[in-house]
């Protein structure tokens, strides 16, 4: 009866049930709940890639428009075709400009017979032969024919034309291109009025100096080797480090400029890929379940002959289902894909 009570007494103060150490077949079972991945080169897509896209200095887009109400007369170019700066690329009639440029000529030429006038009657008036009240209604009417050709002028040169009409052809204005590039866009249409409102009549683009800008969910490996693949199938190799970076308050990612390694001319506004290469410091690619967190770091459990052993990694790089690491791996190495299922679990006292 005392053994019966003791061994009662025994069971009850018990706060925990017993577990045993782990041994080769617990060992197995977590290798069952946890199958063994090979250590592998830099491939997720999500961890090599980012979107990228090449944005262009001021030179790289440049449009014709009109300041004023103008009716196309005659475009003369076509989408795609090369043009250097002074080509004529389209014809428009502006009623206003041809109003001013008549004004002004005909101010200066009233300007220059009031002059005459004015220097004849201060002779008459040295003679006493003239009052002062018709000089001073002289130079006030030559005031005015002044400002009236100062505000054509005005108009015309607002337009970017000469006020002896240089670039007019029978009242037609002949728009040019202002610097060299390709025609990627044409809104004109024969009789058809623009005015500053309705956009350009013509879209240029050249290639030119320019910087690539890449989209991010987290900061770059250190040391990464970086190149940016164009559609076309050319492969830029970037600077080392961002020109300058910035967080996007509207979703928290990450957007960073890069310059070209080497000046290479650039078409604007193309859209690619930027590839993450070689890191340094030897970067694996490990499955993110793979990590775990040990002793105040984080771990992988990599295959050790019958055992485990953990190997302590830096974390470089992160994705939905894989992570770049470094540590003591090689590649080939087996790890554990669940980390969590090597931790031991910490017993109460």
């Amino acid at each position: 009866m005392i053994r019966r009570l003791a061994l009662a007494s025994l069971l009850g103060g018990c706060t925990q049930p017993w577990t045993p150490p782990p041994t080769a077949d617990t060992a197995h079972e977590s290798s069952a709940r946890s199958p063994w991945v090979a250590v592998v080169a830099p491939s997720d897509p999500s961890l090599t890639e980012l979107a990228a896209e090449v944005v262009g200095d001021a030179s790289s887009r440049s449009q014709i428009s009109v300041t004023y109400p103008s009716k196309v007369t005659a475009i003369r170019v076509r989408v795609g075709d090369s043009v250097h700066a002074g080509d004529v690329l389209v014809d428009v009639l502006v009623p206003e400009l041809v109003r001013a440029q008549a004004t002004a000529a005909s101010a200066a030429e009233r300007i220059e017979l009031q002059r005459k006038r004015i220097d004849q009657l201060d002779a008459l008036r040295g003679e006493g032969l003239v009052g002062g009240r018709e000089l001073f209604d002289l130079r006030a009417t030559l005031a005015e024919l002044e400002a009236q050709r100062r505000e054509a002028q005005a108009i015309v040169t607002g337009a970017g034309i000469g006020e002896r009409g240089a670039v007019y052809e029978r009242g037609v204005l002949r728009l040019r291109a202002p610097a060299d590039g390709t025609v990627t866009g044409i809104e004109a249409v024969v009789g058809e009025m623009h005015d500053a409102a309705t956009g350009p009549l013509i879209s240029l683009a050249r290639d030119s100096d320019a910087r690539i800008e890449v989209h991010a969910t987290q900061p770059l490996p250190p040391g990464a080797s970086l190149k940016f693949a164009m559609p076309d199938g050319r492969e830029v190799e970037l600077a080392a480090t961002p020109v300058a970076q910035v967080v996007d308050p509207s979703d928290g990612s990450l957007r960073l400029w890069f310059d070209p390694a080497t000046r290479t001319p650039l078409p604007h506004g193309v859209r690619g890929h930027v590839l993450i290469h070689a890191v340094q410091g030897g970067a694996l690619q490990v499955p993110e379940r793979a990590i775990a967190w040990q002793d105040g770091r984080m771990v992988v459990f990599a295959r050790d002959g019958e055992g485990v052993r953990p190997v302590p990694v830096e974390v470089v790089g992160r994705s939905g289902s894989s992570a770049l690491v470094r540590g003591e791996l090689a590649l080939g190495e087996q790890v554990a894909g669940d980390g969590a299922a090597w931790i031991t679990p910490v017993e109460d006292e």
